[in-house]
């Protein structure tokens, strides 16, 4: 019986996407990428406007490394993929260390859907509810804890209104 449990929890611990039994990993060596210096976004609901320190991801390879390798993430910052169409975007958590809620944004800066607290090492799709210019990732939880929700704004000069 022991053995069995044991080994149970094994297979558990071990599964794919399970954050809790696998370490960080480290990106390739002399593979960095220079998202240059955050800005302050502002997302507005309809009871406040929030400011979030981001980092813009605007060329094919920011959008490959987005939050990937990284260990800390600031509840007041934020990651904005910014893309040059309007397309459905599927999203991953492939060696992303920590948990994030992904918000999908359409061209007008509208939010449209939100992936809440994406599962950290996670390989499975998180596409956009539809069509988006761009996505904003924030610290997992953060969104539900400032009560964001889909039909709130995201401001920024590449959203038009």
């Amino acid at each position: 019986m022991r053995t069995t449990l044991l080994a149970t929890a094994c297979l558990i611990l071990s599964a794919p996407g399970f954050a809790g039994a696998q370490d960080c990993p480290s990106p390739p060596e002399n593979d960095s990428i220079d998202f240059g210096a955050p800005i302050t976004l502002e997302l507005v609901t309809d009871e406040e406007t929030f400011g979030f320190e981001t980092e813009i991801a605007d060329e094919p390879a920011e959008h490959a490394r987005g939050m990937m390798f990284r260990t800390e993430m600031d509840p007041g910052s934020a990651m904005l993929f910014l893309f040059e169409t309007d397309s459905v975007h599927r999203f991953w958590m492939r060696n992303t260390c920590l948990p994030l809620d992904i918000l999908y944004v359409r061209n007008d800066g509208v939010i449209i859907g939100i992936a809440h607290e994406a599962q950290p090492l996670s390989e499975i799709l998180l596409p956009s509810p539809g069509p988006v210019r761009a996505v904003l990732e924030l610290s997992g939880g953060e969104a539900e804890r400032r009560g964001i929700a889909a039909g709130d704004r995201v401001v920024h000069e590449a959203l038009s209104e």
